[in-house]
């Protein structure tokens, strides 16, 4: 469903805005001569509008904590990169990072200086070694594209204008029931510290900041690169499917759980409830891996995807199932993510992670959308499980592995809301999530969090390093002892 010229749109888009305000480009002394010639810099002194255009139309920002950089640099190079890290730690400046720009509530967003690293987009397939490299400029879509013509997939995640940044604090999508997250199958890393050196990680050359960096590397440095392992593709099944009307949803989680497909391996299912345009609908992703065995009892894997749209009742409008087509699956909300308006203030969001979701919940989250949600009201439901909770909680630093499901609900809304009705906005996600977690009960619920899907809070971080915690703020205190990157998670202000 989703174009090449889709994909291609998003490394484009960043560039051709630069190219719009090249003769506002001006020099900042100590930096610009240190940059290669081909690194692009902003000063808001001369280039307020260029920079204001940029920041807004190009990255998902919040209106109640709006931070526009002072200097914002788009790095050519590597050296880049660790020129601008240097300049801003050496000028005592606020200092963050952003990627694909997706990131809830402006996280990385500073008034100081901000590397933008979507000109960094290398992308290398190696299928003799089984390893794919890539720059961290690069989003989910452009490195599914490179991996098209191999057929070898890398683990990420599911939508394709998201960062690969997301990768640097777990990684989920449709391989993490089989393979993990992607944070389990890096096995090297550039990274800039905070001085601007740049080392290359693995867990041989440093185990211990090969540990940290495997959920918690934007707290330690600024990451240029990852290699991680890839994998066929050839026994995939699955895509996405359209039910017109919520009142599916209670269904479908208990076709899910009455055949105990959650306790299969091979089974991934990611359900979104999106309240506009009215009515909801439901979009499930739904893949099915192997060469069917773990099926066999329910008739095979189209037997499963079958017993699962007649279990919704509803009319459904799109399905995408199919075999052998995991790009198409992973471009499906391309098109979706790409019309979505910039400036979009995602503030209101919780998340909470789970060992077994009712369908009492479901019906919590059913009953609430086909009623008076505010329109915008998003709800997720992820599934875990399979080679994600085969990794020991100390293995990497991310902790959170006995969760079976997490669940997300959010708000969006435009930044000329008024700030009375933005605070009733906000409630009304937070009722809707209490609700749904006093059907779930406290029994169920796991301390554990996932990093990505939450704000920069203390109690968010601490969920996901649990135990790890302590040792975690060890290793920083190392690395960056001033807690110089702090704008995406701010480990600074946890404590132990």
């Amino acid at each position: 469903m989703c174009s090449r010229s889709v994909l291609l749109l998003v490394a484009v888009f960043v560039p051709t805005l630069v190219q719009s305000f090249a003769s506002h480009i001006i020099d900042v002394p100590g930096l610009s001569d240190l940059l290669s010639p081909n690194a692009v810099v902003y000063y808001e002194d001369d280039n307020s509008e260029a920079i204001d255009t940029l920041v807004s139309t190009r990255f998902y920002t919040t209106p109640f904590e709006p931070r526009i950089p002072t200097i914002l640099v788009l790095p050519a190079i590597v050296e880049d990169v660790q020129v601008s890290v240097r300049y801003a730690y050496d000028q005592s400046l606020d200092f963050g990072v952003v990627g694909g720009g997706h990131g809830v509530g402006g996280l990385g967003h500073t008034s100081g200086l901000l590397i933008d690293m979507s000109g960094l987009t290398a992308v290398s397939v190696d299928t003799a070694a089984g390893l794919t490299t890539y720059q961290t400029g690069n989003n989910i879509g452009t490195v599914d594209l490179a991996s098209k013509e191999s057929g070898v997939y890398s683990p990420n995640g599911n939508c394709p204008q998201v960062g690969v940044g997301a990768v640097l604090h777990g990684g989920y999508g449709a391989m993490t029931k089989t393979r993990g997250l992607s944070i389990d199958n890096v096995v090297a890393y550039q990274v800039v510290t905070r001085t601007g050196e740049l080392l290359s990680v693995t867990a041989e050359s440093d185990s211990e900041l090969f540990w940290g960096l495997r959920g918690a590397a934007s707290m330690l440095g600024v990451v240029t690169e990852i290699t991680i392992r890839h994998f066929p593709v050839d026994d995939h099944y699955g895509g996405s499917i359209i039910f017109t009307n919520v009142s599916a949803l209670p269904k479908l989680v208990a076709y899910v759980n009455d055949n105990a497909l959650d306790q299969i391996n091979e089974f991934h299912v990611r359900f979104s409830v999106f309240s506009a345009p009215p009515p909801a609908i439901i979009v499930v992703e739904v893949t099915l891996w192997g060469n069917g065995d773990a099926f066999a009892a329910l008739g095979g894997k189209e037997a499963v995807i079958n017993g699962l749209i007649a279990a919704g009742e509803v009319p459904i409008a799109v399905n995408t199932v199919a075999a052998n087509a995991y790009y198409e699956q992973q471009s499906f909300l391309g098109p979706i993510v790409a019309d979505a308006p910039r400036g979009f203030n995602e503030y209101a969001l919780n998340s909470a992670t789970t060992t077994s979701f009712p369908v009492a919940a479901a019906q919590v989250v059913a009953d609430a959308f086909a009623g008076n949600v505010p329109l915008g009201t998003i709800f997720f439901l992820h599934g875990y499980g399979g080679a994600f909770s085969a990794v020991g909680a100390s293995d990497t630093a991310y902790a959170g592995r006995d969760m079976k499901w997490d669940f997300v609900s959010q708000i969006s809304f435009p930044p000329d809301v008024p700030e009375a009705a933005a605070a009733g906005l906000s409630s009304a996600t937070d009722a809707l999530h209490r609700a749904i977690e006093e059907a779930v009960g406290e029994q169920d619920l796991s301390p554990h969090g996932y990093l990505n899907w939450g704000m920069n809070e203390a109690a968010h971080i601490r969920k996901a390093f649990g135990d790890n915690l302590e040792r975690l703020l060890e290793l920083k205190q190392a690395l960056d002892p001033t807690n110089f990157f702090h704008r995406t998670y701010d480990l600074g202000n946890v404590g132990a």
